[in-house]
């Protein structure tokens, strides 16, 4: 205890992003050298044992927020709504940019939010709907049984799209609903609504529970009114070869491209950056195109796998159908090439930046084996420089992003407008692309593998360290904003962190 007279002054130590450093955030190697004086969900507070030097350094481990959980690596299945989430937040900052412009860039994030889940229930809806309720139940035990496999596709199309919301709902009860302590709302005993400037410096950033409960309505709303929709559309074309749910998706594609276009320009001036340094241009665009374009791509590969499938059956019958899908995928071809192509242009990217790398200023070895270390080896400078490359690499890869970003956006523009064909219903503009295209052939095979080896990755970075930190760094950034634009995205731990921490 201090003695009368005199205060006990108390280190306390936060890490930061990249996954839980145990023991080594107080500065020790062993994990028996430290004690757990608090613990929280996921959280711990550790102090020195006692007789140690510097006993009164303590630290706030919340590491395992991010990365404790067995169902994170399907956590990647909400990276679109979490990216979507991300981009709201990416606008200028209050005092470089006009408010107009702000509020602009938020509604346009807002309204690409909720077309987001439209989408999610229309691909979904395709898959266990058309595909597998009506098309492969009818080849498979007859045309009788096409009308209950529309039901339960239907009924199951609104379990998923539920599921989606159940989590957010749950995940809110667990961490927005969070207690803050009570000097943070001392003006308000209820949860306060977003302010228009609010930001990080505000003590009740991380207590707005009530916007989340409004999202999570919304946004069920939407996919409530999207499941009618299906439902009307699987009612009139009942009894054709196919349902063409994807023709729905035609008019929300197009929105969607449209107000990710109008993003771009509304974020274009960026502002608020240190002076000297790069200001990255329409970022919000950028996390909301991407956000969109893995939908449709993941999504894409899952038509592509069903559709095969409902083909193979066909041809072992009477029957004959070339396209089970629809208009859904008229625009795949695009999405493999602005893909392949980036891919190419990344490696290239990556591999410029790590040759690129220099460690000239540091000096080299003279001392003999067993001697003190005066500098550092030939091999070892060139690791050091590859890093130094790599990480500069990171530090511009907005440039990549942007790069993908526009591609997909210029290209799909003029894809649609040259296969588009006009009437008066925008349903039919465009047709079902054919199966015998090349890029189908390949698209069939990259576009699932791509997808199960992003999960594979995020496995994988469970056992290994450099991939679990590398990883862990992106997971932590992405899912440290409140939820304030997309209720579906990953749960943030700031909104349990930050609480805990302030009492």
């Amino acid at each position: 205890m201090a003695e009368a007279g005199h205060f006990e002054v108390r280190e306390l130590r936060i890490h930061g992003v990249g996954g839980s450093p145990g023991e080594a955030l107080l500065g020790l190697r062993s994990r028996d050298d430290a004690v757990v004086v608090g613990e929280g969900r996921g959280t711990v507070f550790l102090a020195r044992r006692a007789g140690r030097e510097d006993r009164n350094v303590e630290g706030y481990d919340w590491g395992a927020l991010t990365s404790s959980s067995p169902l994170q690596p399907l956590w990647i299945l909400l990276l679109p709504f979490t990216l979507l989430n991300v981009a709201g937040w990416m606008h200028p900052s209050f005092d470089s940019a006009k408010r107009r412009q702000v509020d602009l860039i938020r509604m346009l994030v807002q309204a690409l939010g909720i077309l987001l889940t439209v989408t999610w229930t229309l691909w979904t809806a395709i898959l266990l709907v058309d595909l597998v309720g009506y098309q492969l139940v009818a080849r498979l035990w007859g045309q009788r049984w096409s009308g209950l496999g529309v039901a339960a596709g239907t009924v199951a199309t609104g379990g998923a799209m539920f599921a989606l919301f159940w989590i957010g709902r749950t995940t809110k009860k667990e961490f927005e609903a969070r207690t803050p302590v009570p000097d943070v709302l001392a003006d308000d005993e209820a949860m306060r609504r977003w302010g228009t400037e609010e930001a990080l410096d505000s003590p009740a950033f991380f207590a707005h529970e009530r916007d989340v409960d409004k999202g999570l309505s919304v946004h069920l709303l939407a996919a409530g009114i999207a499941l009618c929709a299906v439902a009307i559309k699987s009612a009139t074309a009942f009894g054709a070869n196919r349902l063409l749910i994807g023709q729905l998706f035609t008019p929300v594609g197009g929105l969607q491209i449209g107000l990710l276009i109008l993003l771009a320009f509304a974020s274009w001036t960026t502002g608020g950056q240190v002076p000297g340094t790069r200001q990255p241009r329409m970022r919000s665009a950028v996390a909301a195109t991407i956000a969109v374009a893995l939908t449709n791509g993941c999504f894409s590969a899952l038509v592509l796998l069903v559709g095969r499938q409902v083909i193979a059956e066909v041809k072992a019958g009477p029957a004959s159908i070339e396209k089970p899908w629809g208009p859904e995928l008229a625009l795949l071809d695009i999405f493999l090439l602005v893909a392949l192509v980036w891919a190419v242009f990344g490696a290239l990217f990556i591999w410029k930046w790590a040759r690129s790398g220099n460690a000239e200023d540091l000096a080299a070895r003279r001392s003999w084996i067993g001697e003190e270390l005066d500098g550092v080896e030939p091999t070892y400078r060139k690791k050091i420089a590859r890093t130094r490359g790599l990480a500069e690499a990171g530090h511009r890869a907005d440039a990549l992003l942007s790069f993908f970003a526009s591609s997909f956006l210029i290209l799909s523009v003029i894809a649609a407008s040259v296969r588009a064909e006009p009437s008066w219903n925008p349903m039919l503009w465009l047709q079902p692309p054919d199966a015998t295209d090349l890029g189908f052939r390949v698209a069939e095979w990259v576009l699932p593998a791509t997808v199960v080896a992003a999960i594979a990755v995020v496995r994988r970075s469970a056992s290994t360290v450099r991939l679990r930190r590398t990883i862990g760094i992106l997971w932590d950034v992405l899912t440290f904003w409140p939820r304030r634009f997309h209720p579906f995205a990953v749960r943030p731990y700031t909104e349990r962190a930050v609480p805990e921490f302030q009492g």
